[in-house]
């Protein structure tokens, strides 16, 4: 029997047109043993009876009138889960149809404790921008503290992994980062090369927002640094955060913030472009478990 898959989805306000295809990039998952447990975190009465619509038993709704934040509802989904393994999803995110089946053979001929994607960028409408930039599959502690060393909702590992490791509920933001810092000390990773997910970035960068979650980084950095990569690395890691907000702060008054994020990404041709956006269309065709397609969003159907 194939693995049972427990696919972790915190939502918070997103538009429903977003959690249309997330949930629909679930249905569509070529590994079908799974259960899909959505946890709502303060969100609108609106965006929870969505939710509920779905006439799949295998999809559980959370819902809280309360917002706990995003670490406290990860632990949560992880206390939750039924599946021997625990997929990361996010809200705005679409995962590829072969997604969970492939990452399942990518652990387990790893020997990791946790395995990671590469990802396909879009944007609000679900343009193909780029890919995400390749990696080394392995990962070394002091790369760490330079730069999140995975994309978050492209992790897999068992669940038991998630329950031995929790995020931190303190941190508002950054919680992944710290994860997999504290982690390292007992756990392997793998940065499989795959793509495994198209992953949303906004269009316009908010220089305030990034420096927000450079501050909790640094928190993280300052936290963990010295005792794990040195002193001096820790101070060097802190200059360039403090630099590089600088310089996007500068960049947002010149209207060129978003030149300089989108080299982190990888440029794509045409013809991958029109590949990426074909299996996009794949990722998301209308299943028989959703409700009745909304009105405002008739226009904009994928099947």
């Amino acid at each position: 029997m194939s693995p049972f898959v427990s696919i972790g989805l915190p939502v918070a306000a997103e538009p429903i047109s977003y959690l249309r295809d997330a949930i629909r990039s679930v249905l569509n998952q070529s590994h079908q043993n799974w259960e899909l447990i959505v946890v709502a975190d303060g969100s609108p009465a609106a965006t929870v009876a969505y939710l509920r619509s779905f006439q799949d038993p295998r999809i559980r709704v959370l819902a809280h009138e309360a917002s706990k934040g995003l670490a406290a509802r990860l632990n949560e989904i992880a206390r939750e889960a039924h599946g021997d393994f625990l997929a990361r999803m996010d809200a705005d995110d679409i995962m590829m149809p072969e997604r969970i089946s492939h990452q399942l053979a990518a652990l387990s001929q790893s020997g990791a404790d946790l395995v990671s994607g590469r990802s396909v960028i879009i944007d609000e409408d679900n343009t193909i921008l780029a890919e995400s930039a390749s990696l080394p599959t392995a990962v070394d502690v002091a790369s760490m503290f330079k730069s999140t060393p995975f994309i978050h909702p492209t992790v897999l590992a068992r669940t038991t992994w998630f329950r031995d490791h929790p995020y931190d509920e303190t941190l508002l933001r950054c919680q992944d980062k710290a994860l997999w810092i504290t982690s390292a000390v007992d756990s392997r990773y793998f940065r499989d090369p795959e793509h495994v997910l198209f992953y949303r970035v906004a269009g316009n960068l908010n220089p305030s927002k990034f420096a927000r979650s450079a501050s909790f980084e640094r928190r993280i950095v300052r936290r963990y640094g010295p005792r794990m990569i040195g002193i001096v690395p820790t101070a060097v890691v802190l200059a360039r955060s403090m630099l590089k907000q600088t310089v996007i702060r500068m960049a947002s008054m010149t209207g060129r913030a978003q030149a300089i994020m989108r080299r982190r990404y990888a440029a794509i041709s045409e013809p991958e472009t029109r590949r990426w956006a074909e299996r996009l269309t794949a990722s998301v065709v209308r299943t028989s478990a959703e409700p009745a397609p909304r009105t405002e969003d008739t226009s904009r159907e994928t099947s």
